[in-house]
Parts: C-alpha cells; sequence; structure tokens
C-alpha cells in the first residue's frame, strides 16, 4: 500500500523596510507572519515542511542597501 507524504515549502518576503522598522520589530513580524504560514501548512496536512534559510529579517543580497552597494 502506499504512502501519500504531502510535503511544503515556504519563501516569503520581507514587507517591512530597515530604514522604517528597527531589525528587532522586524524579526518579530516575520515570525508571526511565518507562523500563520506554517499554521495554514498544518490546516492542509503538510507532513514535511521547508523554510527558507533566513526568514526573519532582510538579507543582504548583493545590489541591495544592506550590502553596502546602491
Amino acid at each position: 500500500m502506499a504512502r501519500i507524504v504531502r510535503c511544503g515549502l515556504i519563501q516569503a518576503q520581507c514587507e517591512w523596510s530597515p530604514e522604517k522598522f528597527s531589525l528587532g520589530e522586524i524579526k518579530k513580524k516575520m515570525i508571526a507572519k511565518h507562523e500563520r504560514l506554517i499554521a495554514d501548512a498544518a490546516k492542509k496536512q503538510v507532513q514535511i515542511l521547508g523554510l527558507q534559510e533566513l526568514f526573519y529579517g532582510p538579507t543582504s543580497a548583493p545590489n541591495s542597501k544592506l550590502a553596502g552597494t546602491s
């Protein structure tokens, strides 16, 4: 008998700018956002869930202001 395992991935955008919010505030908002997304996945009976590596703040991508480039 085959067993179905439901998997999911969460990739979410940070909607809050470090120019307007402290990094602590952003972290709290992003954790709350991910808690809602995780709860939604649980309602869909997801058994294995992957989160992005950095999910609670802005990233320092090569073209971002945080990386020191414009």
